[in-house]
């Protein structure tokens, strides 16, 4: 390996490409046959934002990576980085954690909230990522996950404050709005 510190350790079902990210965005791709592609170019790029990697999110032969800074999107094909989504406003850029898909759009956890980029928009735009936030608190967002159709995000009082054990999952509903889920804590979380 190329690097110390892991972070993020996801096998992509493209190409059965595993894929290893360290802690200062550093990233190997490790080929079934065991061959070694280190891929630094975000680490070596000047970014305004904070520079980490968050999650990763695959569809087909891409790489969604929810990052400090925005949504950085990697070609297993070419074994490059085709582009760089900014979720924000000319502003600022909004951190995101985490990155899921309904079927029409691409939606995403972040500092700021709930957004989603439409797949027939040109994501790298600004302005073509919208808020999802009807019925939500404001404040940081750390995971959203599309299961079996139904979206849900977890609400971080920990990123908010510190907090521990104060996470409020939410439920995207028909409404188009979201409801608190209630009584989906386990035992070891209360």
């Amino acid at each position: 390996l190329s690097d110390v510190g892991i972070t993020i350790i996801r096998k992509c079902n493209y190409n059965n490409y595993l894929l290893v990210i360290y802690e200062n965005t550093n990233i190997d791709i490790i080929k079934p046959d065991g061959t070694i592609i280190n891929v630094s170019d975000i680490k070596r790029k000047s970014i305004t934002g904070q520079k980490t990697i968050n999650d990763v999110y695959f569809i087909g032969k891409y790489a969604y990576l929810a990052c400090g800074f925005g949504i950085v999107v990697f070609d297993f094909d070419k074994l490059e980085v085709k582009d760089t989504y900014y979720v924000g406003s000319s502003a600022r850029n909004y951190k995101i954690y985490q990155i899921t898909k309904n079927d029409t759009a691409f939606v995403v956890a972040s500092d700021s909230g709930i957004y989603y980029g439409k797949f027939t928009a040109n994501l790298t735009n600004t302005q073509y990522w919208k808020p999802l936030n009807t019925g939500l608190p404001k404040g940081p967002y750390n995971g959203i996950v599309n299961v079996n159709g139904k979206l849900f995000a977890n609400y971080s009082m920990f990123l908010k404050s510190g907090q521990y054990y104060q996470d409020t999952l939410y439920e995207f509903t028909a409404s188009n709005s979201w409801l608190r889920v209630n009584g989906l804590v386990p035992n070891t979380y209360r």
